[in-house]
């Protein structure tokens, strides 16, 4: 049984730790094949494919994808390609200015509820530490004592913030499959617990889903793991999963749940591997 982790993050999206030390985490883990899958940005492959040359891991790359869907964010992992290509850098830079247009937003509201210390000219100013985790409008607002942590941040948004909007899911499949890759559902159960309906997993499922992360933190239960294994099973779609680790960031932890190579669709991955 070889242990695996095909969802994590780096300093490169709102994980808190490099290359190195996701690699050194990896190896204190005994986990052997992983994928390193960011927030709309591949910009950590090639670091993270330095890190691993003188290790025995095998490295996949990938990249997480927001999209949007009826009102809803969901994401979406893919796997196989590691350059910006056929129109990928385009995507992920409006994904960047979406989530910079809702820090605005964000601060925006808060200066007008004059919640002390937040200002227009200190956030402009204020430099996320990489090292911190999560993203410039959460950190600034620990940094000033307002929040302490992400579900604080939570508490403190304002509801008349719209919401972020990102890429259609049949667009953003496409995109991937021109590059070669192949798009896994991530962490189904973050949008409901407990499994999404039939109808919405058959609409992916007809964009040209090729997977699902079946086994996640997110999934609280056996009978959702089987949901969506089974799911696969019956529709020829390949079989994910990963610990979504962020670091100290979230308090997630590498290698959890615990995947084997039995688990997964390993023969697939094991093709992906840099």
């Amino acid at each position: 049984m070889i242990q695996v982790d095909m969802h994590m993050h780096s300093i490169y999206s709102d994980g808190c730790k490099d290359a190195k030390q996701l690699v050194e985490n990896l190896i204190d883990n005994k986990i052997q094949l992983f994928a390193l899958s960011d927030h709309d940005t591949i910009d950590g492959i090639s670091e993270m494919v330095e890190a691993v040359k003188h290790t025995s891991l095998d490295f996949v790359p990938s990249v997480e994808i927001s999209s949007t869907f009826e009102g809803r964010e969901y994401h979406f992992l893919a796997y196989g390609f590691y350059e910006n290509r056929d129109g990928l850098k385009e995507l992920f830079d409006r994904h960047q200015n979406v989530r910079l247009q809702y820090d605005l937003d964000l601060i925006k509201a808060l200066v007008e509820a004059k919640v002390q210390g937040v200002t227009f000219e200190t956030f402009e100013h204020y430099k996320k530490n990489p090292y911190d985790g999560g993203w410039k409008s959460l950190n600034y607002l620990k940094s000033l004592g307002i929040i302490r942590n992400f579900m604080d941040y939570l508490d403190l948004t304002p509801k008349n913030i719209e919401r972020m909007v990102f890429t259609h899911p049949k667009d953003v499949f496409d995109l991937i499959h021109k590059c070669d890759g192949k798009v896994f559902l991530a962490h189904p159960s973050s949008n409901k617990a407990g499994g999404l309906p039939l109808r919405i997993l058959d609409t992916f499922r007809a964009y040209r889903l090729d997977g699902i992360e079946c086994y996640s933190p997110y999934h609280k239960t056996d009978d959702e793991i089987t949901y969506y294994t089974d799911y696969c099973k019956r529709n020829n779609l390949l079989i994910s999963g990963g610990s979504d680790y962020h670091g100290d960031f979230i308090g997630r932890k590498l290698g959890e749940p615990k995947i084997t190579s039995s688990d997964i669709d390993y023969d697939f991955f094991k093709t992906l591997v840099l």
